[in-house]
């Protein structure tokens, strides 16, 4: 007797009642609630939360959890074109495991993690350092900000930026990018994070020109990689020794250098500092080639007066770019102008930005640190240290 409904789809809920212990059927069509998970291809009508085996991909929504699920093109629609509508934010939904390289194809083209089996820790996994760093938003936010106004210094780095990018017209498009990026790098499953280092290559191939001084520059030229690189671990420590762990143990955060230095290595910068003491030192050599010029003002200046999507947003604009400048070491600080009235404003800033964290984690708690640890079968007590 033929089905309306494929193999996969008739087996769903018994392999994913097998595989997780918590599905429950619908009484009948149409009766499901919240707390029941089965979702098929051929029943809308059924809310679910765990998508396991058969063509139902596509039905996927915010929240739902996908274990073997595929993607299925409407007939003659090989594009895939369901995936552009706002109701599948596939960023929300958790990718434990797809059907196949097809669907993996269909998901990398918009830019969302494939998973390539289940428990694949990627490049850190739940008992690195980097995964309980980068787990805290607000303390991201914050270093994230601090990267960029030191990255404003170099005039070699920022001339790529310059001349190749549409940072004046999309400064929050080039803050989400990169964000998507370090959360990728730690977070996805392994081919992921391979793919996402593989674009920033072919990106950084293209980026040549001439600086200011007429030198010429590359943005694979592992000097400026390795600058972008320290810039952004040290600001995300301090931003987590800020806001969750200010006594964080010494041989912790040399550990978290020593870790995230491979992204750096993967994408081709050479002798990256692997610990606090050679960071340090980095910085202590690169800081005569540092300068605050009319192009470092431009980009703090379009940075001061980034829109943010949300209500109040001038307020949380404020917090967090104060927020990010008070974690400036004072040798840079200094370089960039900020007088003792402006860092007492940014250190209000950093204290207003702690007492409005809790409530920012519990709004983010689902993200994509959350995702990983289902994944890999932890809890998110691999999130935090203790």
């Amino acid at each position: 007797v033929r089905s309306r409904l494929n193999f996969g789809d008739e087996i769903n809920h018994d392999l994913g009642a097998a595989l997780l212990g918590k599905l429950t059927r619908c009484p009948r069509r149409g009766q499901c609630d919240s707390s029941n998970v089965l979702n098929t291809t051929h029943d809308q009508e059924r809310l679910g939360k765990v998508l396991a085996l058969g063509s139902v991909l596509e039905f996927a929504r915010g929240g739902d959890i996908v274990y073997g699920a595929g993607a299925k093109p409407h007939t003659g629609d090989d594009s895939f074109s369901w995936l552009n509508t706002g109701k599948n934010n596939l960023s929300a939904i958790s990718m434990l495991a797809v059907r196949g390289p097809k669907t993996c194809d269909v998901l990398a083209r918009r830019r969302a993690a494939c998973p390539s089996s289940f428990g694949d820790p990627g490049l850190f996994g739940p008992d690195s350092v980097t995964w309980k760093i980068h787990s805290d938003f607000p303390a991201m936010m914050a270093g994230g900000i601090c990267a960029l106004m030191l990255q404003t210094l170099h005039p070699t780095a920022l001339a790529g930026v310059w001349d190749h990018s549409d940072f004046r017209e999309d400064v929050l498009g080039r803050l989400r990018r990169t964000t998507e990026f370090v959360a990728g790098t730690t977070y996805a499953p392994t081919a992921g994070a391979e793919g996402l280092i593989e674009q920033v290559r072919n990106i950084h191939r293209r980026v040549r020109g001439t600086a200011p001084d007429g030198s010429a520059y590359a943005a694979d030229d592992p000097e400026l990689l390795s600058w972008v690189h320290v810039t952004e671990m040290w600001s995300f420590l301090q931003g987590y020794r800020r806001h969750v762990a200010p006594k964080l143990d010494r041989a912790l955060a040399d550990r978290y250098f020593d870790e995230t230095r491979r992204i750096a290595e993967a994408l081709g910068a050479h002798e990256v500092p692997g610990s606090v003491a050679a960071v340090d030192q980095y910085f202590e050599a690169v800081r005569g080639q540092l300068e605050f010029s009319a192009r470092s003002r431009e980009v703090l200046a379009v940075l001061n007066r980034i829109e943010l999507p949300m209500p109040g947003a001038t307020a949380v604009r404020g917090t967090f770019l104060g927020a990010g400048a008070a974690l400036l070491p004072d040798w840079a600080a200094q370089l960039l102008g900020r007088t003792a009235l402006r860092r007492a404003r940014d250190r209000a800033a950093q204290r207003a930005l702690r007492a409005a964290s809790p409530a920012i984690r519990l709004a983010l708690a689902d993200g994509a640190s959350a995702a990983a640890c289902r994944r890999v079968g932890r809890d998110r007590s691999a999130l935090s240290f203790g």
